[in-house]
């Protein structure tokens, strides 16, 4: 009963919520990207908010059989750039890739000084990367089709990240190993500290298929190492 008439109390004296015209004056729907997963700021005049896209599809439960076409043949996704004015403008930029990567499917992105991070799901073309990119904007002597096409800022491709040293017990020699290998389709988050160094998250236990999660696991697969006994018992308590 107590909690009744505090809450009626609440209901009296709290403001009342915005209506839904409120946010239809103050909101823009923009046609974008489909699938965005992931986004960073840019500062600068104007602030410019950069997203990754995944695909046009839900890429990780196609398979070929089911759906006609596999996680390594779907449309690519794209980075976007929103420019936060007045008037909002969206618009997919021109990406280059390197050498060894023919699609995106980009999950997480970081950005550290002028170097964009992100993970790219490339599976059958290209396998699980890092791309890197240095991003630049346009300037009055660049003119208006330098390079960008009318776009917020242009990307130009560094050298991505293929292969990486694994220590599975800190202090060890560890293993050099390719991130197909280990972490396909499994990479999630980046969080770069320096244009070279960054911490990454990994959100499922083991490589994907290069079709997709939803057609299993790598074949040539590196298995994890064992669950210590407080891991185990976290892992038996999540069940």
């Amino acid at each position: 009963l107590s909690w009744l008439r505090v809450s009626l109390l609440d209901a009296l004296l709290l403001p009342a919520p915005p209506t839904l015209s409120r946010f239809d004056r103050e909101c823009s729907r923009l046609a974008g990207p489909v699938g965005a997963e992931d986004g960073v700021l840019l500062d600068g005049d104007p602030p410019v908010v950069l997203m990754g896209e995944l695909d046009a599809l839900s890429h990780e439960f196609t398979t070929a059989d089911v759906h006609g076409a596999s996680a390594s043949t779907i449309p690519p996704g794209r980075i976007w750039a929103l420019e936060m004015t007045a008037q909002p403008r969206l618009t997919p930029l021109e990406v280059p890739l390197p050498a060894g990567a023919t699609t995106m499917h980009l999950h997480g992105l970081g950005l550290h000084g002028d170097v964009l991070f992100a993970v790219n799901h490339a599976f059958g073309s290209g396998g699980e990367r890092i791309e890197r990119w240095r991003v630049s904007r346009p300037t009055a002597k660049d003119g208006a089709d330098a390079g960008t096409a009318g776009h917020p800022v242009a990307l130009s491709a560094l050298p991505p990240v293929t292969a990486a040293l694994f220590r599975d017990v800190p202090g060890e020699p560890g293993e050099r190993a390719t991130l197909t290998s280990k972490l396909n389709a499994a990479i999630n988050d980046i969080a770069p500290v320096s244009p070279t160094e960054w911490y990454m998250t990994q959100f499922v236990d083991e490589p994907a298929s290069h079709e997709g999660a939803a057609a299993g696991l790598l074949p040539d697969r590196v298995p994890p190492p064992p669950d210590g006994p407080l891991a185990a018992a976290a892992r038996a308590l999540s069940r």
